[in-house]
């Protein structure tokens, strides 16, 4: 935001307010005449100046001045690579692993990849944030398979930009992939009679 004014004021705040938000998105007092604000969600807004000089008199701006931000195009959705799309993985596959290891492409100027794993009952089984630098060096490993059994499960993924306070700033398309867990279904445990113990 530029402004500027004949009259040195003595007090000066500058207030941007979004469309069907009464408290300001942003405030600042006796700010300079270049003020760059933080970045804002898609909307109309307004800013104006509110200034007085020495005595008391003002010199606000006589009216509100509109702006409009335009929605962030989504980030493309995310290829998987692996597992591949409808693998099973059976008991053999379980014998070498212990985890289940996902990878995709990484997205440009992501910053974080929500990840969620579903049921095939849609039930959210677990979700975590994967910081992408930490993707990039090391890829995602799930590593709690005791949350899993036999049959089908989704995993979604969507690239996400943050700010630092953490607030999403741009959201990816939402990619989705299927796989099957194959493993025998657990025996009934049956027992026989001990008799009568040594010492009874």
């Amino acid at each position: 935001f530029q402004w500027g004014s004949k009259d040195v004021p003595e007090r000066s705040r500058i207030v941007v307010r979004k469309a069907g938000i009464s408290k300001p998105v942003f405030e600042l007092q006796n700010p300079s005449l270049n003020v760059q604000a933080p970045a804002f969600e898609d909307g109309d807004y307004t800013w104006e100046i509110i200034a007085s000089v020495q005595g008391g008199f003002d010199i606000s701006s006589r009216k509100r001045f509109s702006f409009k931000v335009l929605p962030i195009p989504p980030f493309p959705p995310v290829s998987f690579t692996m597992p591949a799309e409808n693998e099973v993985l059976n008991t053999s596959f379980f014998k070498e692993h212990r985890e289940i290891a996902f990878a995709w492409n990484p997205i440009k100027d992501a910053t974080h990849y929500r990840f969620s794993l579903y049921d095939a009952n849609k039930q959210l089984v677990f979700k975590t944030d994967i910081v992408a630098k930490d993707f990039e060096k090391d890829g995602f490993t799930f590593t709690d398979i005791a949350r899993l059994s036999r049959g089908s499960f989704y995993v979604e993924v969507q690239a996400q930009w943050r700010l630092n306070k953490g607030k999403v700033f741009q959201n990816g398309k939402v990619s989705r992939l299927h796989f099957e867990i194959d493993i025998p279904q657990k025996r009934t445990v049956t027992t026989h009679e001990t008799g009568i113990l040594y010492g009874n």
